[in-house]
């Protein structure tokens, strides 16, 4: 994995095995998941962010997959200061790509929702939004409910670090990753009754891109 590739290309040739093994400062990698031999069940997708907040001493963590055999949504609540987290979570059986995860981690809106959780993750240019809510969530202090409207400011100059990798044993099963680190972050989060400003000079986020196939169900 010391190898640095630098040419835009697609992720995987003909023959479903990627092109060129390495690690890249940009998303590089073209990811089409029609070009994967392999059943539904073995593609996992997914989109997590982590928003912590140094000065309100809290994070938020929001994750949006569809794992083939179930999506899996959540949106947990880190309390920094009582070193407690709670989370929500829905599963829904056999996803098989029908959340339509987007192909990049782009200019894009994805969404979800039932009556426990709601998510909704964009992107446009330089900014990604994130509208987060559980509203029957039970925070770690006793206050019921979190609901969060956060953008991340991500420069076009600011650079991420991307892997695309495969197994061994296998190598049409890959795993291909973007971390974006150290967004400025901005909103207003709602925690039971109370609100809370984030200032981006103290609030900062990181978005875990990943897409794959796995050598199991």
């Amino acid at each position: 994995m010391q190898h640095e590739v630098t040419t835009p290309q697609e992720l995987l040739d003909y023959h479903g095995v990627i092109q060129e093994e390495g690690w890249a400062r940009r998303p590089i990698w073209k990811y089409d998941r029609r070009n994967i031999h392999a059943s539904a069940m073995r593609i996992k997708e997914w989109d997590y962010y982590a928003v912590l907040s140094h000065e309100q001493e809290f994070c938020i963590a929001a994750t949006f997959s569809d794992l083939g055999f179930a999506a899996l949504l959540s949106l947990a609540y880190i309390d920094l200061k009582l070193g407690r987290n709670v989370q929500v979570d829905a599963i829904k059986p056999l996803s098989l790509g029908k959340l339509h995860l987007p192909h990049d981690s782009g200019d894009h809106a994805i969404s979800w929702a039932n009556e426990h959780l709601r998510l909704a993750f964009s992107r446009k240019h330089e900014l990604r939004r994130l509208l987060v809510a559980a509203p029957e969530m039970v925070l770690p202090d006793g206050r019921v409910g979190l609901d969060a409207d956060l953008t991340l400011i991500q420069q076009p100059n600011l650079e991420s670090l991307n892997i695309a990798t495969s197994w061994k044993e296998n190598r049409k099963a890959f795993y291909l990753n973007e971390k974006v680190n150290c967004m400025p972050a901005t909103g207003l989060v709602r925690i039971g009754d109370d609100e809370v400003h984030l200032d981006s000079a103290s609030s900062f986020g990181v978005l875990d891109w990943g897409r794959g196939r796995w050598t199991y169900t």
